[in-house]
């Protein structure tokens, strides 16, 4: 394709489609998908505004080497909109998995942003920090830009749940080992003794996962009262932790308006 320029006579229908679609676009945050002739996406990009990032790529002075390679195989782009640029980032980190566009270098590994994973095929669940997704029957939540988040909310989660953070493969209603030193300072239930019911523990992963897939107002009301409670016994150091927390999952529930419960899912 030839890149259009404004004035220029006897441009192609291609040139023609593409100068009017960017006189649509608007001057918002979001993602734009090259395409080429036969619709497939190659190449997504984020930007703080798409009007001005998306007329950058038809003015033939701003053009790079690589920039001009990719415009002579556009025929065509879309775009969605954000509301603010961390939305723009994690959509297209998506994106990019999804298509796998072959102009785009970054961004196509999976371990570039982290997920949480909630491995609800066990009889007793565990959340974890993973940047591979496996099919593997757990589910899988983000990917979310902010790692010390991910760590501060699943640490939240678990102290809030009293979680198991073991490994072991616990099967319900068997005592599965020695008890660990977390379950005797009130951190773990203990499923391992096989005296905690696995639907009661299952209802508590529920919980966290309706959480994950943005239905947040309720567990950051249980986190706020679990704040106040521990700085009204004076339990100062508690009561920031939740603090944090608290903060941690405010800021990943905002990103969760693009991520949604499942990794390849949009909402």
């Amino acid at each position: 394709m030839a890149t259009p320029s404004a004035g220029s006579s006897g441009e192609d229908p291609v040139e023609e489609k593409l100068k009017a679609q960017l006189d649509e676009v608007p001057d918002r945050p979001g993602v734009y998908m090259m395409k080429d002739g036969t619709g497939g996406v190659i190449y997504v990009g984020k930007a703080k505004s798409l009007k001005s990032r998306l007329r950058s790529y038809f003015q033939n002075s701003n053009n790079r080497y690589k920039t001009e390679i990719l415009m002579n195989e556009v025929e065509d782009f879309d775009y969605l909109i954000t509301d603010t640029e961390v939305e723009a980032y994690l959509l297209e980190a998506n994106l990019i998995k999804k298509y796998g566009p072959r102009y785009n270098i970054q961004l196509k590994d999976d371990k570039t942003y982290p997920y949480i994973k909630v491995t609800v095929q066990e009889d007793f669940p565990r959340i974890i920090k993973t940047r591979l997704i496996k099919d593997d029957g757990a589910r899988y939540f983000g990917p979310y830009a902010d790692a010390g988040a991910v760590y501060r909310v699943m640490n939240t989660l678990k102290d809030l749940f009293q979680l198991r953070r073991c490994k072991k493969d616990i099967i319900g209603g068997k005592k599965c080992g020695d008890t660990c030193l977390n379950y005797h300072i009130d951190k773990c239930q203990g499923p391992c003794t096989g005296e905690m019911s696995g639907e009661e523990y299952r209802e508590k992963i529920e919980s966290i996962c309706s959480y994950l897939a943005g239905h947040k107002d309720d567990l950051i009301n249980q986190v706020r009262d679990r704040m106040k409670e521990a700085a009204e016994n004076r339990n100062f150091e508690r009561a920031a932790e939740y603090r944090d927390g608290l903060k941690a999952l405010k800021k990943l529930a905002r990103q969760q308006k693009v991520a949604s419960g499942q990794a390849t899912t949009w909402m």
